[in-house]
């Protein structure tokens, strides 16, 4: 006997829809997908504006921190100034050369005090071990007895700033009498 082969019941096709009723639904579709993108892209371009505007009052309110924290800093060298003034002004007419060396004194005193509170430091030198990141070696002298590398006598003051050096000090170094360096002016004193 041959095997019964299975009927295989046919399955309902399912409805198909027309070509104007696809082409209908398609564009209805696209409609709908038309009117996302665009306010998708009208809340882009708001978003765009207002980071530009925050962006523009960032930086106004940067300049206008900073332009305050200058205004106060000049106000405050405007009062040494002033003071340097009226020193020069009595300086003139007074022949008591002890009494306009003790005002200056107190100008430069208040000129470095004022320096301090806004952040700068000046750098040590005379009898520290000299440190390339803080100072400049402009004169190397020949020094028995002195340690080599000693800062013998500081030229010109070096700051620091925030962390950072915002000018070296200029300073005289005690050397070997073997280091020779064609740079730095040579000398040799001997105490």
């Amino acid at each position: 006997m041959l095997p019964r082969e299975k009927k295989t019941e046919a399955l309902p096709e399912p409805k198909r829809l027309t070509a104007k009723k696809e082409v209908e639904i398609l564009e209805k579709a696209l409609e709908q997908e038309r009117e996302k993108s665009q306010n998708y892209f009208k809340q882009l371009n708001y978003l765009q504006a207002d980071f530009e505007n925050y962006k523009k009052r960032v930086q106004r309110e940067y300049y206008d921190v900073a332009s305050q924290g200058k205004e106060q800093l000049l106000k405050n060298l405007l009062s040494i100034t002033d003071e340097l003034e009226i020193a020069l002004k009595e300086s003139k007419k007074s022949k008591n050369f002890e009494a306009v060396v003790e005002g200056l004194e107190m100008i430069l005193k208040k000129m470095c005090s004022l320096l301090e509170t806004e952040g700068l430091q000046k750098i040590e030198a005379v009898g520290k071990q000299f440190d390339p990141n803080l100072h400049e070696a402009i004169i190397k002298v020949d020094k028995k007895g002195k340690e080599v590398g000693k800062i013998l006598e500081e030229i010109r003051s070096g700051y620091i700033f925030n962390g950072k050096v915002i000018r070296p000090s200029l300073v005289k170094v005690a050397t070997s009498p073997t280091e020779k360096t064609p740079r730095n002016e040579e000398m040799s004193e001997d105490e």
